[in-house]
């Protein structure tokens, strides 16, 4: 039986017989390589204060800022001078909405409009507590 160093000299003398290949004479094409916020399809329209810290590694800053862009915009949009579940809640509210997304006849309807509601809420309440979150962007 042979011992395992002699498989592996078999193995590495079988490998130096096989034919040389020649290095292909046009280089491979090169594959253009996204932005992960463009490979995501992440709304253009962050600031680029978010991108830079992304970019950087610092993504708990990064999303901060970006949630407080979110939250500024919707008050922006909406009128509303508050921030976090205050602003959240009214501006997406199911019955009378400052931002209505959908024509809100439909039960349909009005669970998008709630939905919308609850995750923007979710998506901002976790900063709301932090300092900063009513500064502009």
């Amino acid at each position: 039986m042979p011992s395992s160093l002699s498989a592996f000299e078999a193995i590495a003398r079988a490998f130096a017989r096989l034919p040389r290949q020649e290095p292909a004479t046009q280089p491979a094409a090169e594959i253009p390589s996204l932005h992960p916020f463009e490979a995501r399809n992440i709304h253009q329209d962050l600031p680029p204060k978010v991108r830079d810290l992304f970019d950087d590694g610092y993504y708990p800053e990064a999303t901060f800022e970006a949630f407080k862009y979110l939250d500024k915009t919707v008050e922006k949009y909406s009128g509303i001078t508050e921030s976090g579940y205050k602003l959240m809640m009214t501006a997406f509210s199911e019955t009378s909405p400052k931002l209505p997304l959908t024509p809100l006849k439909t039960t349909s309807d009005k669970d998008e409009q709630q939905g919308t509601s609850s995750f923007s809420l979710a998506a901002c309440w976790p900063f709301a507590t932090r300092a900063g979150m009513s500064t502009a962007p």
